[in-house]
């Protein structure tokens, strides 16, 4: 009725409300409340992680960019060496159009389940099978509503290193240098 009425009284033509051929925005289900949102896709690529930060926590520099195969035309992610073993690594990647409500929502889903809290913000480590034995691990992020930020790292056997650790020390020194959301 509101678009009825603005019709009417911009003077001449047709009253008859005017549509947008515009489709909706894709709707991101809310989820918990970030205190001081970040914008992960204005940094995507390897500047995610600076080069001091990855060296800080054992991985080898520069990374090297990913395409958004989950997200396609979605912001790049990016991928770091682990320093020592061959074969180790952990991505960093962000979703534009996820919230931690959806891993909420699916918790029964996953094998491994936590809810986390990495640098002030909410995150989950969810897999769906064992990291410990698998060497994989998923930790994601909500850096402001409606996006997330994916942390998966993958670790040979003979590395020493416990693959949920590292997904959360890529993010803890990622957090601190992602720009300010607008």
């Amino acid at each position: 009725m509101l678009i009825g009425l603005l019709g009417a009284c911009s003077g001449g033509g047709s009253s008859a409300p005017q549509t947008s051929e515009m489709p909706p925005a894709p709707q991101v289900a809310p989820g918990p409340a970030v205190a001081d949102p970040k914008d992960a896709a204005a940094a995507a690529g390897c500047g995610l992680l600076s080069d001091a930060a990855a060296a800080a926590i054992g991985l080898k520099t520069p990374g090297e960019v990913e395409v958004n195969d989950v997200q396609p035309g979605g912001p790049e992610g990016c991928t770091w060496e682990l320093q020592g073993p061959f074969g180790s690594n952990v991505n960093l990647t962000p979703f534009t159009d996820r919230s931690l409500k959806e891993y909420y929502d699916n918790r029964s889903t996953f094998s491994d389940f936590q809810e986390l809290t990495i640098a002030g913000h909410p995150a989950v480590r969810a897999n769906q099978g064992n990291p410990a034995s698998d060497g994989y691990c998923g930790v994601f992020l909500a850096t402001k509503q409606g996006q997330v930020l994916s942390s998966i790292s993958s670790v040979s056997r003979d590395s020493g290193v416990e693959p949920c650790g590292l997904a959360q020390k890529a993010l803890e020194a990622s957090v601190p240098s992602l720009p300010a959301a607008k």
